[in-house]
């Protein structure tokens, strides 16, 4: 990182207190807004938040080795801290300023991807494609709000050749706030699916807000959006940027002709921008033709070739928690799809789980899908009935909301008997144990907030004392 404490106080016009002593040398090594991840010679931002104060843990910054610490201006009680204090209004205003003025530092393509559905997806996988034109910075993990996409923002530096960030939303307004920090060259919206409906009030607001993203790309610049979707066409038509097309529909400029899935992955047929070509993912999920379809539509617009593109989507890793699929040594394997959750994540979730399981069982731990709104009973419910519909085994519901997915399954046929319901992780962990065998094919997805990596991962390796989650 090659910010200091002069381009902090000239971007966003801070106070800076300076103790006797206190001096910062050289540039920061990196920014943090959480003590526990401090490294010495990070910039600590003290943000407020529903969870917590950052101006609680300045002392704790000063002992990791912070190098100077952001607040806001009349915070009490005051540590004496020997390191210079930049003080600010807001610091989360003031974080956010911050990385536009950084990121303006640099002339570079910088592709925002937003949409419901297959966001980190899509961002993985045209951060794969770009990387024969040099280094990428890409959004790790959810760092794709307020906090988290200035937060990598100051991760660019000179040796980036293109950044790949990730943009969620749960309001309108969310994604033109992101888009006025990041200043997009480039957008890819995914799709408009029914989720986030508690803040949204309808799909039709969904598509809209995605769109907001198109109001930031200069003369120049492209975006491609998903041609299947008439919402998102609608939408997106007035606006000012040049328009590309993926899909199935035969208008789209990066147009699917033919797919075929089985157990080695997906391979999809299709044609871009004129040219015929036959991708493959070594992952067996048809709803990643799309995602596919964005990421080589992309890159090859920035130049990659499609030899390069090819490559790149075979090789493919998508980030942790997304379709990660561990094989067991007692022959079983588990998908670890626990980053989040949506209807259509759920089917493509257990398709994925239908077309790994071969002779295996196949087992689905599902919990609740949050914020569907009026979507919710029913959502829950056609997941259900798709879990039936691929012949899974057993399936274990964990939630309130999930006891839809039940019920769903049951409407489908599926023996009441092998559906088991929990209100929460720990039961179920503690029937899993008794009941379900290493040798099974066993999928763990739910929405973010109900934390299932942690059911998986004390089935996986169970507590020597047999503790309860």
């Amino acid at each position: 990182m090659k910010i200091d404490l002069n381009f902090v106080a000239q971007a966003i016009k801070a106070h800076i207190i300076m103790p006797e002593g206190a001096a910062v040398n050289g540039c920061f090594s990196g920014i943090a807004h959480d003590s526990r991840l401090l490294k010495p010679g990070d910039l600590f931002v003290a943000l407020r938040g529903a969870n917590g104060d950052g101006h609680h843990y300045l002392d704790q910054a000063a002992a990791k080795g912070a190098a100077a610490v952001m607040v806001e201006q009349g915070f009490e009680p005051r540590p004496q801290l020997s390191l210079p204090v930049i003080e600010v209004r807001d610091t989360l205003s003031a974080l956010q300023q911050l990385a536009h003025a950084w990121r303006m530092e640099f002339e570079l393509p910088l592709i925002a991807v937003t949409g419901s559905v297959g966001k980190t997806s899509t961002k993985d996988m045209l951060a794969a494609c770009l990387q024969p034109l040099g280094p990428v910075l890409k959004t790790q993990g959810n760092f794709n709000n307020e906090i988290g996409l200035p937060i990598t923002l100051l991760n660019l530096d000179a040796a980036c050749r293109n950044a790949v960030v990730e943009m969620g939303m749960r309001a309108p307004g969310e994604i033109s706030a992101l888009a006025a920090i990041a200043r997009p060259s480039h957008a890819v919206i995914s799709n408009v699916e029914a989720v986030h409906l508690e803040s949204m009030g309808s799909i039709q607001n969904i598509a809209r807000a995605k769109a907001e993203i198109l109001d930031y790309i200069e003369e120049g610049g492209f975006a491609l959006i998903n041609g299947d979707q008439q919402l998102l066409r609608e939408a997106a038509a007035g606006h000012k940027a040049k328009l590309y097309r993926f899909g199935w529909a035969e208008d789209c400029e990066m147009r699917i002709l033919q797919t075929r899935c089985d157990a080695e992955g997906l391979a999809v047929r299709m044609e871009l921008l004129g040219e015929a070509m036959l991708l493959a993912l070594p992952l067996p999920v048809p709803e990643l033709a799309y995602n596919m379809a964005a990421a080589a539509g992309t890159a090859r617009l920035l130049g990659v070739s499609c030899a390069d593109i090819k490559t790149a989507l075979a090789g493919i890793t998508l980030s942790k928690l997304r379709m990660h699929i561990i094989e067991l040594p007692e022959g079983g394997v588990v998908i670890n799809d626990t980053y989040n959750a949506s209807p259509p994540s759920m089917k493509a979730a257990l398709g994925l789980l239908h077309q790994i399981a071969g002779s295996r069982a196949k087992v689905a731990v599902l919990g609740d899908m949050l914020e569907l709104g009026s979507y919710e009973r029913e959502g829950h419910r056609e997941v259900g009935d798709r879990a039936a519909l691929l012949g899974v085994r057993t399936l274990l519901t964990v939630g309130r909301r999930a006891a839809d997915i039940a019920e769903g399954a049951c409407r489908s046929g599926m023996d009441p008997e092998s559906i088991y319901r929990f209100a929460d992780a720990g039961a179920c962990l503690l029937w899993m144990r008794e009941h379900i065998s290493r040798g099974d094919a066993v999928l763990f997805k739910a929405s973010r907030g109900m934390k299932l990596e942690e059911l998986m991962e004390g089935w996986l390796c169970p507590s020597p004392t047999g503790e309860k989650l």
